[in-house]
């Protein structure tokens, strides 16, 4: 078992290679935005079969946070989706941000498109406000604020006392999410 274990990890980031693994040096923005998209061509399936696919990925194996299907017909899916991301540990904290975004799929015979956009970045108390599970008068601000992937990315704008370069390592973080889920919805469209 533990051969095997190693050999996914060996193997699995020339997996993430092949599907055109994102950098944050090689960012995909879109003006302000970071759009992150690739395509599945030549699928050996209808866009039935794709969007039953999709729908089972999203519904069993994306291994969010929170998702809620906001669009689900015969030729597209987009999930809100929320990802929870450790970008650091230390010995007495754990750092954490919620990653929120649309997935969505764009299908038809044999092709499928996916892509991740609207994505921001919210600290774990200002998401809990959000959501209602921290009442406003608890500590932190009485609004969330949200980052956008421009100012996490890009402007690395966002700065926490006592991580060094913070807005790095959510940037590592979120990208090695994105990578895992294309290379996922690949596995699931083979």
């Amino acid at each position: 078992m533990k051969g095997k274990l190693f050999l996914l990890a060996v193997l699995f980031p020339c997996l993430l290679a092949a599907q055109g693994q994102f950098t944050a040096d090689n960012l995909p923005m879109q003006g302000d935005e970071a759009v992150f998209s690739t395509e599945f061509k030549n699928l050996p399936l209808t866009a039935e079969d794709i969007h039953k696919r999709v729908t089972m990925y999203v519904s069993t194996r994306l291994n969010a946070h929170s998702g809620r299907m906001v669009l689900n017909n015969d030729t597209s899916l987009v999930c809100a989706t929320v990802d929870s991301l450790v970008y650091k540990k230390q010995a007495l904290a754990v750092y954490v941000v919620y990653m929120r975004y649309n997935l969505a799929f764009d299908y038809a015979d044999g092709y499928c498109r996916m892509t991740l956009r609207d994505v921001d970045f919210m600290e774990k108390e200002d998401y809990e406000l959000l959501v209602g599970q921290r009442r406003p008068d608890t500590r932190g601000s009485m609004t969330p604020t949200a980052y956008s992937a421009k100012e996490i990315m890009v402007d690395k704008a966002f700065k926490t006392l006592f991580v060094k370069d913070a807005s790095g390592l959510i940037t590592d973080c979120a990208i090695a999410r994105i990578n895992q889920v294309m290379a996922e919805v690949g596995e699931e469209l083979k």
